[in-house]
């Protein structure tokens, strides 16, 4: 820098601070100095500093980072604004989900009391029908809740006996 004319004056925005006592550490030392920011007026440098065997030189590198560091805090923010998305679908299927299956079980509470009147047999075949659509859809509507769960952490696992048979028969 010094054998062209510049000195800290001449480039005050891009070089480190404290140059004179980096280049004497770096003259005393002889090992690099790796990884110096400076940061000014909106831009972003990264220097190395290394002495140059056998003469009074010290070679300095700078590598300007602004466009990498505004394109990293650019990705952040989005990262940050799907996160904050994602989150917020989570709790509005967990929200749904719990909207829909209470009127839900209302229904089934219905149908099975629907069920212990008498009924003809074709009013017993229907009754049955809606019974099971409305089964189905209350499972439909508890695995969209597990599934928000499952995005958002919180599962918890349960242990139910079944019977096989059973399972398949209605599958």
């Amino acid at each position: 820098i010094g054998q062209f004319g510049f000195d800290n004056e001449t480039f005050p925005i891009i070089l480190p601070p404290r140059l004179d006592s980096i280049i004497q550490d770096r003259l005393q030392t002889g090992g690099p100095s790796d990884g110096l920011m400076v940061t000014r007026d909106g831009y972003s440098y990264e220097w190395t500093f290394f002495s140059v065997p056998h003469t009074s030189l010290v070679r300095g590198y700078g590598v300007n980072l602004t466009e990498r560091l505004r394109m990293e805090d650019e990705l952040r923010q989005a990262k940050e604004a799907a996160e904050a998305a994602n989150k917020v679908k989570s709790e509005f299927l967990a929200t749904v989900s719990h909207e829909l299956r209470t009127p839900m079980n209302g229904v089934l509470g219905m149908v099975d009391l629907l069920l212990m009147t008498p009924l003809s047999a074709e009013q017993q075949e229907y009754t049955e029908m809606a019974r099971s659509s409305a089964t189905s859809l209350l499972s439909l509507v508890n695995d969209i809740l597990d599934f928000s769960q499952i995005e958002a952490g919180k599962v918890t696992l349960e242990d139910t006996d079944f019977h096989l048979p059973d399972l398949m028969q209605q599958i």
